[in-house]
């Protein structure tokens, strides 16, 4: 399972969907996908991946701090979401 966040207002063009698909995903827990409403639909021995493609947050950030910075949110937000 492919885990990311979006912003919590949904674009009503194609092409503002693309690019936040494409450039805009959001870390778990920072956008206003209900995510851990749908974990809980999931099967409980599920492997998760998180997939974050944001750019410009990577290159300010750098590539390395960035991946830190997902591992660490992600981790938490699952632990959270698993204690319940």
């Amino acid at each position: 399972m492919h885990v990311c966040d979006a912003p919590a207002d949904v674009p009503t063009s194609f092409d503002d969907l693309r690019r936040i698909a494409r450039d805009g995903r959001l870390l778990p827990g920072e956008g206003g996908i209900d995510v851990a409403g749908i974990l809980q639909g999931l099967p409980a021995d599920i492997v998760y991946a998180v997939e974050v493609q944001n750019p410009a947050r990577s290159a300010a950030l750098g590539v390395e701090a960035y991946a830190r910075l997902a591992f660490e949110k992600t981790t938490k937000y699952l632990e959270a979401y698993l204690r319940g």
